[in-house]
């Protein structure tokens, strides 16, 4: 599992991930170990300007950055798609599939299209960022599977409202406080993570940031 945000900002659109991490049950001593890729290894992928990240089977995510790495107009569908098709040799484990994807992806006009989709068994919801004004914000906090999704937008939303104004510095603070606190919280979020950060105006500038 993993601790991802998607949202749109005003005119500022990001997504971020902690770094990969791998999770295999240990019958000898009875408890799942935990191991945390290097710190650079990000979950997030790059392809055409376009950017995504999923939740779920690390093997899974990077059948999936190699499959869609090239690809130019990515849309949610065709990730869904890939995701729900991919013959894994854990079947009928609940880590078989990734259970969320982001992306982050430029639409007509050179704006920035934001979405999610949330994967079940056998369907699929997409949702759209939409941000009417330019001091609106959309988000959702994706957590790992000991923390309280609710909890934790109420708290990524206390760190954007505490911001003086909306640019990239107050955004690229807000989201750095919030992962430094959060990862206290729970074994399952890796002590590096990765965002990217893009105007939604203007997409071919995009922010990396890694800590």
């Amino acid at each position: 599992m993993t601790l991802i945000v998607t949202a749109l900002i005003g005119d500022y659109a990001l997504i971020a991930a902690d770094s990969k991490q791998s999770y295999h049950y240990n019958t000898m001593l009875k408890k799942t170990i935990v191991s945390v890729h290097p710190f650079t290894d990000s979950r997030i992928t790059s392809a055409n300007g376009s950017f995504f990240v999923g939740s779920g089977n690390t093997d899974v995510l990077n059948e999936l950055n190699l499959h869609f790495s090239a690809t130019a107009n990515i849309n949610p569908e065709q990730l869904f798609d890939f995701n729900s098709n991919l013959k894994v040799v854990e079947k009928n484990s609940d880590f078989d599939r990734l259970h969320y994807i982001t992306l982050l992806r430029k639409a007509s006009g050179g704006f920035v299209d934001v979405s999610y989709v949330q994967i079940n068994d056998t369907d699929h919801i997409i949702y759209k960022f939409e941000t009417k004004t330019p001091v609106d914000y959309d988000f959702v906090v994706i957590p790992p599977m000991d923390l309280d999704g609710e909890y934790l937008n109420e708290g990524l939303e206390y760190y954007i409202k505490r911001m003086p104004e909306i640019n990239d510095i107050y955004i690229i603070e807000a989201i750095t406080e919030f992962y430094r606190v959060t990862r206290n919280l729970s074994d399952y979020i890796s002590s590096g993570f990765h965002f990217i950060l893009l105007h939604k105006s203007n997409p071919d500038i995009v922010k990396f940031i890694q800590n």
